[in-house]
């Protein structure tokens, strides 16, 4: 990271990305290797690798013709093996491939895999400046959503696009870039310090899911990280490519993003603040039910409607599980412990003396119930979580928490062959979806305005706007 050299937008950060880019480009031509191996049937023989269709592929030979037994043993290794070249060494296992075929009638020594994942010897060990690099498929500009600083790569400058992200002790940039004359697009993640491979992978990780928590957009498909042996991030030593489960893409970003500022009305653009991002990043470093409540909320945008009902019902849940766990004296009936405890021992009492009139099954169920006497309703539990945070539901919103428990036991009250029925279906839904929401936001400290997506499913679905396009929390 480094200040613009010159004058003119003297607080724009440089950042380098032609070196990086071309390296990985270099990676993604076809390429041919020789094979190290401990296993006879592929020591000294040739491999070539090559992107296609978006995935990694590679092309092994093998000495002689696998019979079946063969090729099950060779699949079910667990031994590594090494590509080289004069440029670089990559090392494989067999536990990330998948999509075997070979051409028996074409070449019968040529088996063809599809690669989840590969790396050079070294990018685990020792400390190095990381880039993660992702592809993208279609432009990122955080600067459109977070509070960000001036970007300078290579000639041009931007007003915003650089988010700096302090986490675990640890300083980290978060920008987007698509080359000129080019389809393609990248997020770049870099850190500002020299690291141990495990911290940075953790923290690309976490920014990445926060970064789609926020904007709605959670890319994952393919992934490099970079090992430099500088800050400029010009010269690379070690790389590691691996695939992960499939990007989610969503218009549902939390914050009004300015386009929908100005339709709205309001052209003032809204950021979402760092040190709220910041802490969003450090929950879900350290807070593994929020980072399960998070990404159930992420898959529930990409499927249909009634199953986005039940996971965003879930994800509801998940949250309000987590806010009810740390303020539990707020929510139970009788904060008093010893209150609470002295009304138990008479309600068993109580019951002790039905004892006789009623069966051992109904003593045994009655008995458990009142174990959780105590305890505040399912439907407080929901709703008691917004009073927390002074955020005052609407009847349509409390409406919508209240046919959560429909959907998740399957239950639709709506009709989906009805039109009207299926849009009032995706109003509740994209309620449910505010509502779980806001819950995350003032779990993390956020104040201020919210994108309200029925709203906005108004417009699409040429109806009446009833309500705002934004709110405030």
């Amino acid at each position: 990271m480094s200040k613009d050299p010159s004058n003119q937008f003297p607080d724009a950060i440089t950042k380098n990305v032609v070196e990086s880019l071309a390296y990985i480009s270099s990676i993604e031509q076809e390429t041919d290797y020789s094979i190290q191996s401990a296993i006879p049937v592929l020591q000294g023989q040739p491999a070539k690798s090559y992107l296609e269709d978006d995935k990694f592929k590679l092309a092994l030979w093998t000495s002689h013709i696998l019979d079946q037994n063969e090729r099950h043993r060779l699949l079910k290794s667990d031994a590594t093996f090494v590509c080289r070249n004069n440029e670089r060494s990559l090392t494989f296992d067999f536990k990330s491939f998948s999509h075997l075929s070979s051409p028996l009638f074409v070449d019968p020594y040529r088996h063809n895999f599809t690669i989840k994942k590969y790396q050079t010897s070294r990018i685990r060990h020792g400390v190095h400046w990381f880039r993660a690099i992702i592809p993208t498929s279609v432009p990122q500009k955080p600067g459109s959503h977070f509070e960000s600083n001036q970007l300078r790569i290579e000639s041009i400058v931007y007003s915003a696009g650089l988010v700096n992200v302090k986490l675990a002790g640890h300083t980290f940039d978060l920008f987007g870039y698509s080359p000129e004359k080019s389809d393609k697009s990248f997020l770049f993640i870099d850190c500002t310090e020299s690291l141990n491979f495990h911290p940075f992978l953790d923290a690309i990780e976490t920014i990445t899911l926060a970064y789609g928590f926020v904007t709605g957009y959670y890319p994952r498909d393919r992934r490099y990280i970079l090992a430099s042996n500088n800050s400029e991030f010009t010269e690379f030593s070690e790389v590691l490519f691996d695939t992960l489960p499939k990007t989610f893409p969503s218009e549902y970003c939390v914050v009004p993003t300015f386009a929908m500022m100005v339709y709205s009305g309001s052209p003032s653009h809204i950021a979402f603040p760092r040190s709220t991002f910041e802490c969003l990043c450090e929950q879900l470093l350290f807070n593994r039910p929020l980072t399960r409540a998070i990404m159930t909320l992420l898959e529930g945008h990409t499927t249909t409607i009634e199953l986005r009902a039940a996971v965003y019902s879930i994800a509801l849940e998940a949250i309000t599980d987590i806010i009810s766990q740390e303020n539990s004296p707020s929510l139970i009936p009788i904060s008093k412990k010893s209150l609470a405890k002295k009304l138990l021992k008479e309600l068993e009492a109580t019951l002790m003396r039905f004892k006789s009139d009623i069966s051992v099954s109904g003593i045994n169920t009655l008995s458990k119930k009142l174990q959780v006497i105590n305890s505040p309703t399912n439907k407080d539990k929901l709703i008691k979580p917004f009073e927390l945070y002074h955020v005052v539901l609407t009847a349509d919103e409390r409406k919508a928490i209240e046919r959560r428990n429909d959907f998740l036991h399957g239950r639709f009250p709506y009709d989906p062959s009805d039109d009207n029925q299926n849009f009032q279906m995706e109003q509740t839904v994209l309620t449910l979806l505010y509502c779980t929401t806001v819950l995350i936001l003032k779990y993390v400290g956020y104040s201020g305005p919210i994108a309200y997506f029925p709203a906005f499913n108004q417009i699409l679905r040429r109806r009446n706007v009833t309500s705002p396009f934004t709110k405030y929390i």
